[in-house]
C-alpha cells in the first residue's frame, strides 16, 4: 500500500546519526565540529552542514550582519565582506563567538 517513507530514507548513516545530534550542539552538550567529522562523504558533510545552519539562521545571521558586513562601492548594495568572514572563522580578525548560541528572533539588523 502506501506506506510513508521515512523522514531519513534519502540519507547516508552518517547523515542520520549527526542530524539525531544537533539537538546535544544546539544545547552546548558537543560541538559541531564533532558531529560533522563523523560524516566520512565529503558531499554529505556539506549538504549536513548547510541544512544544520539553514536551520538556525537566527542564530549565525545576526553575527554575519553585525561583522561582516559592507556596502559594493558601485551598487551601494549591502554584502558580506568575505575575506572578513573568512577571518573570523581563522581567528584572525575580528571577534567570533566560540559557539553558536540561540538568540532571541528579530535581533541584529536587516539588510534590504
Amino acid at each position: 500500500g502506501d506506506r510513508a517513507r521515512p523522514p531519513y530514507a534519502d540519507l547516508a548513516p552518517g547523515q542520520v546519526r549527526a542530524m539525531q545530534r544537533f539537538g546535544s550542539v544546539d544545547q552546548g552538550k558537543l560541538e559541531r565540529a564533532e558531529v560533522f567529522a563523523e560524516i566520512s562523504d565529503d558531499s554529505c558533510r556539506v549538504e549536513t552542514k548547510m541544512g544544520f545552519f539553514r536551520d538556525r539562521q537566527s542564530l549565525i545571521l545576526p553575527y554575519i550582519e553585525e561583522h561582516c558586513m559592507g556596502r559594493d562601492d558601485a551598487t551601494g548594495a549591502a554584502v558580506v565582506d568575505l575575506h572578513k568572514l573568512a577571518a573570523s572563522r581563522a581567528g584572525q580578525g575580528g571577534p567570533r563567538p566560540a559557539r553558536v548560541r540561540p538568540a532571541r528572533l528579530g535581533s541584529g539588523r536587516r539588510w534590504s
